[in-house]
């Protein structure tokens, strides 16, 4: 039980981990957007397009493996949670049979 407990809670920290970096790089992402937006008669006079292109798609493919590495932690966590429920339930299956089988014997 200790050991469940254990993961779920370095599961639960991880998670929390990456939603932070995720958010920070939506927020970047968000930022430099409207910065470009706004500028963009500058950026069109200086044919900055492309490197402004660039720039952005660094900043989309990181905020992606982000979102990714997120998408498997929860379905790690979601898989550890179901493992041990399913264990919890067998353990009291068992605990009830075994505890049915030793009234049994006494009557």
């Amino acid at each position: 039980m200790q050991l469940a407990k254990q993961t779920r809670l370095g599961q639960i920290f991880k998670t929390k981990l990456s939603v932070k970096r995720q958010r920070k790089r939506e927020g970047q992402t968000f930022s430099r957007m409207g910065e470009v937006l706004s500028a963009m008669p500058l950026v069109q006079a200086f044919g900055r397009e492309k490197y402004e292109e660039e720039k952005f798609d660094d900043v989309t493919s990181q905020t992606l493996q982000e979102s990714i590495r997120l998408s498997r932690l929860q379905a790690a966590a979601n898989r550890s949670s179901e493992i041990v429920t399913t264990l919890s339930m067998a353990a009291a299956v068992v605990t009830a049979n075994f505890t049915n089988s030793i009234s049994s014997n006494r009557q």
